[in-house]
């Protein structure tokens, strides 16, 4: 699943900045949504 991938990177690449998961702090199902299609197009391009 590209969220479980994207998010391991995320991990690895840990920011101290960055500890909370886009995808836990969206209060909008639509929101994480948006994210994933975008994520998902991204990776097409490579």
């Amino acid at each position: 699943m590209i969220l479980q991938h994207s998010y391991l990177i995320r991990k690895d690449l840990e920011d101290p900045d960055d500890q909370i998961d886009p995808w836990q702090s969206t209060p909008n199902p639509w929101v994480a949504e948006v994210y994933e299609t975008l994520f998902m197009r991204r990776r097409d391009r490579m």
